[in-house]
């Protein structure tokens, strides 16, 4: 059972607490080159269906009825980071071990060794963590390195040797973003746990496994061993071994690295990020004012919007961001004004605020994409298109733009790909039809080019759009003649 009420941190934004490392590594990973290649070739290899349907065929689920006080620990570490509940599962294992898996609908797995050994913080500060990744939108990137063998042998598979290449470059960049994500994980560990010695008594326990010895961690000796690590690390040998002694190839940064970080942020900055949360619990009124205040400005941003009062709209953003700066929807909102004004640059700051605070928002994303692109930076368009369907892998609209982007890049075959994704998703779209019937045109595909043309031409007609309609006609027509106008003269 739960010991002690531990503080809700209501409105919690991942930025507020996200390691700098994590962030810096995070924008590296977005921007590297093939990364929408790749995560195409992910989303069809059906890994996440094979992990779901392994534990749901060998491992416990927790639920109220199943493991009740496991599960009354489970929902308040999400009440606490202020997420909506994320499946947990047991599996029997003796090795301590926990881990996140999956992006498109997310689970929780601890090993039965793990509920053996630790105690109810201990667990805490565990499940804190992985709920850590999920808050922060870490799971993609994690499904990703978990699976690292399989998904660089299906790409080898599916693109002639060509896309493995790509993969084993992408290793590196990738393996280097998971141990940065880490520090930030741990961080929402401690958010959770709301003590230092259950969170370090937790990693030490981790490290020994064995259940004999796990009450004689010492916590001071080990926060002093991690202190004589750093120092030893940090010259140019302990650089040297660093890179042939596993950090660099493994998914984790080492313990005592971890120690360091939970230890220093433990005493330092917990305290204070805590306080204006229990502030709040001791007298919530004052909190549920403010943040109701900036909700309500950004609401009446919107109708105001709406109205066509722009220069309202703008102040009740503005208002509502300086009452609470991590108000994501505000950021959003602004961003939109902004664009339809024209003030693209502006627009593309406000959205990137907007996927920093809310990093899960594919939508923030998507629009991102849409600037990125009529700004001419089409890579940073395709990267952030490729984000928005990682976490919302229906996203009709960034299937479709992603490809328009690859046609104007002279990427045909992957821009008929993802034109037909959106056509799987929405069979009632019509300029995927249109815009799948210029890029097959182009590859020669007059059979395939013409049944979207005339696709294309009966929705738009269903739909009462007259001008589109005309102007699929016509390219029927011009495609057509085309084609009965080539000859072939016999050999004289």
């Amino acid at each position: 059972m739960i010991s002690h009420k531990r503080i809700q941190l209501k409105g919690l934004q991942a930025a507020s607490f996200q390691h700098p490392l994590d962030q810096e590594a995070t924008r590296t990973l977005s921007k590297l080159k093939g990364i929408d290649f790749i995560i195409k070739k992910i989303m069809e290899s059906g890994v996440e269906w094979a992990f779901r349907f392994q534990k749901l065929s060998s491992a416990i689920r927790v639920s109220p009825c199943q493991f009740p006080a496991i599960h009354a620990i489970h929902t308040e570490a999400c009440h606490i980071l202020d997420i909506p509940p994320v499946e947990l599962f047991i599996e029997q294992n003796p090795v301590l071990n926990a881990y996140t898996a999956g992006y498109t609908r997310p689970a929780i797995v601890v090993t039965s060794g793990l509920i053996d050994l630790l105690n109810e913080g201990e667990l805490m500060f565990v499940l804190g963590h992985e709920l850590g990744h999920q808050k922060c939108g870490h799971t993609f990137y994690h499904f990703m390195a978990q699976n690292l063998a399989t998904f660089i042998s299906i790409l080898g598979q599916s693109t002639f040797g060509i896309g493995e290449q790509l993969g084993r470059i992408f290793v590196m960049e990738l393996m280097e973003w998971s141990r940065k994500s880490e520090f930030s994980a741990d961080r929402a560990g401690l958010l959770v746990a709301q003590n230092r010695e259950d969170a370090l008594r937790a990693l030490g326990k981790l490290a020994v496994g064995s259940r004999k010895i796990a009450d004689e961690i010492n916590l001071e000796e080990l926060i002093e061993q991690a202190k004589e690590f750093e120092e030893l690390e940090s010259g140019l040998t302990g650089q040297f071994w660093r890179f042939f002694m596993g950090m660099d190839g493994g998914t984790h940064p080492w313990l005592m690295f971890r120690v360091k970080e939970v230890a220093v942020w433990a005493e330092g900055t917990l305290p204070s990020f805590l306080e204006p949360f229990r502030e709040v619990e001791a007298s919530p009124k004052a909190l549920t004012k403010k943040l109701s205040h900036a909700k309500a400005y950004n609401n009446r941003g919107n109708a105001r919007m709406a109205a066509g009062d722009r220069e309202g709209a703008l102040s009740d953003y503005n208002q509502a961001l300086a009452l609470d700066p991590n108000y994501a929807p505000a950021y959003y909102n602004r961003g939109l004004y902004r664009y339809q004004l024209g003030e693209r640059e502006e627009a593309l700051s406000d959205y990137k605020q907007a996927s920093a605070i809310e990093p899960s928002n594919a939508l923030a994303y998507y629009n991102r994409g849409i600037i990125r692109y009529e700004l001419g930076d089409k890579s940073g368009a395709l990267t952030d298109y490729s984000q928005g369907i990682a976490l919302n892998p229906t996203l009709t609209l960034a299937y479709y733009n992603r490809g328009i982007t690859h046609y104007y890049l002279g990427e045909r075959e992957a821009a008929v790909e993802d034109l037909s994704r959106a056509i799987a998703l929405d069979s009632t779209y019509a300029p995927a039809y249109y815009n799948r019937a210029n890029v097959r045109s182009h590859l020669g595909d007059v059979e395939g080019a013409s049944a979207d043309f005339q696709k294309a031409a009966d929705l738009y007609r269903e739909q009462g759009n007259e001008e589109s309609y005309k102007g699929a006609l016509e390219r029927l027509g011009k495609l057509r003649e085309e084609c009965t106008t080539v000859r072939i003269f016999p050999k004289s």
